[in-house]
């Protein structure tokens, strides 16, 4: 495994692997070369304020499984942001301040969500 991604949403926490031999879609010449699915590992619920407990015990199980890769995480609820943050040195959090493909304009960048800024860098790291 190269690198463990996070996805922190409202509802669900969902966590997948990148692999040895994983690219992003690309173009090859007048093709378009989609990138082979992440490999799922999980999901636990996005864990109810003071509820913490289950979700750091699953998420933790999940994060000890991966071994010592980087943790990548796009997350647009903080405060599980923060507990994965103490699950994981080092993790790596997607957000407005990230270094991005693109330039943007927008009025408060830390308002937009990293689900939506990562989406753009995708499309644009595939030549969209």
């Amino acid at each position: 495994m190269r690198a463990l991604r996070g996805d922190a949403g409202n509802s669900r926490v969902a966590f997948a692997a990148w692999r040895p031999g994983d690219v992003p879609p690309h173009r090859d010449g007048e093709i378009w070369r989609p990138a082979r699915p992440l490999l799922r590992l999980g999901a636990v619920p996005t864990p109810e304020p003071g509820d913490e407990g289950a979700f750091l015990e699953a998420a933790g199980a999940l994060l000890q499984a991966a071994g010592q890769v980087p943790v990548v995480l796009v997350s647009v609820v903080p405060r599980v942001t923060d507990l994965l943050a103490g699950l994981a040195p080092g993790l790596r959090h997607a957000d407005h301040r990230s270094p991005l493909p693109f330039e943007h304009r927008l009025l408060d960048p830390a308002a937009t969500g990293a689900d939506r800024l990562c989406n753009m860098a995708g499309a644009v790291a595939a030549g969209l």
